[in-house]
């Protein structure tokens, strides 16, 4: 919380705000946040955030990220790209394990 670390006074933690529309993008800005993740804005939002951020702090998208989005977004010049699907909707590796009974193994002598 921006207070516990002295509202700006000497604070040693970075701090990102998470935006979810051009109202906080601003708000984050004039808190004088770190970095600002954008979460869950379409492409055109994005551009429109882009433009009032203007480069003063590194961006992250995040949420509803999937690879083929990611490289449009890429596309913008954004910082970092969250891919939630990587983890949460890879498809399932099957790691089974089958064996066959071996007549005498394992057995001493």
């Amino acid at each position: 919380h921006w207070r516990a670390q002295g509202g700006g006074a000497r604070r040693r933690l970075k701090i990102m705000a998470e935006a979810r529309d051009l109202a906080e993008v601003r708000q984050a800005l004039d808190a004088g946040a770190d970095y600002i993740m954008l979460d869950n804005m379409p492409p055109s939002t994005v551009r429109k955030a882009l433009t009032i951020i203007a480069g003063k702090v590194p961006v992250e998208i995040s949420g509803g990220v999937t690879v083929a989005r990611a490289r449009r977004f890429a596309r913008f010049g954004i910082d970092r790209i969250s891919v939630g699907a990587l983890t949460h909707s890879a498809p399932a590796f099957d790691c089974s394990l089958k064996y066959i009974s071996v007549e005498g193994a394992g057995r001493p002598g």
